[in-house]
């Protein structure tokens, strides 16, 4: 954990809550110097609470933005997870939170010189009352508009990419899997993505000599619902392949 780095991250204006929590969340696992970065998007997206592709947007932006930089991957049994650095001196340079008030600029206060006209004319009804803790009246040019609501963290569909990197036991017919995951709903879609690994280590706990299940067999039998009831005892290679180990 960087504390220094944290402490920055919430002073600073992120410009929406994904990027907020997804940025601080970043900063909490580098290392002193901001790098190390090597927490999978799937890992962010459950412990924050928000969707796996709004991470992945917030993550590209970063990127782009010039606040986190790509430093390499980290193989393991399912892949690879990309490695990130966060820019101390980029996060500095974003706006404080404090600064965020709107000014008043009245001819007088720009110009003390300038003359003052003779007929001040009393803003009308439809100026709008004036902002809190300001005398301002709203105006075209002053209005504070409201914030936006993030999509991107309140729709809860994932996309079948999203599905197809959390899938475990070997990707095999892409095509009929994309086809019986576009047929779900948008809260299977979620509800597939979700518990592919969790479905998969159980599945195999049951059947450890079994072949790998089928995506597509998964999707359109709904199988992440299903109820499992298996003793304990010590996990199989693809338990361990699904949850993540060697």
């Amino acid at each position: 954990m960087c504390k220094h780095l944290v402490s920055l991250v919430y002073k600073k204006r992120a410009g929406s809550s994904v990027r907020k929590a997804v940025l601080g969340y970043m900063a909490d696992r580098a290392s002193e110097d901001g790098e190390g970065i090597y927490t999978s998007k799937g890992r962010i997206a459950r412990e924050t609470e928000f969707s796996h592709s709004a991470v992945k947007k917030a993550i590209r932006e970063f990127v782009s933005e010039g606040l986190a930089v790509v430093t390499g991957e980290r193989k393991h049994a399912n892949g690879t997870t990309t490695i990130y650095a966060l820019k101390k001196a980029a996060i500095e340079a974003l706006p404080d939170l404090q600064k965020g008030t709107t000014s008043c600029v009245t001819p007088s206060s720009e110009n003390p010189g300038a003359e003052k006209p003779r007929h001040p004319r009393t803003p009308t009804p439809a100026l709008g009352a004036p902002h809190p803790g300001t005398e301002c009246p709203q105006t075209t040019l002053n209005h504070l508009e409201p914030p936006k609501e993030d999509q991107s963290s309140s729709d809860p569909c994932v996309s079948f990419e999203d599905f197809w990197e959390a899938w475990p036991l070997g990707r095999v017919g892409k095509k009929k899997a994309k086809e019986a995951f576009g047929r779900l709903s948008k809260q299977n879609k979620q509800g597939a993505t979700d518990g592919a690994r969790d479905w998969a280590a159980k599945w195999q706990q049951q059947n450890p000599t079994a072949s790998p299940v089928h995506p597509t067999t998964y999707l359109n039998g709904h199988r992440w619902n299903d109820q499992f009831s298996v003793p304990d005892g010590p996990k199989s290679r693809w338990e361990k392949l699904a949850a993540g180990g060697p």
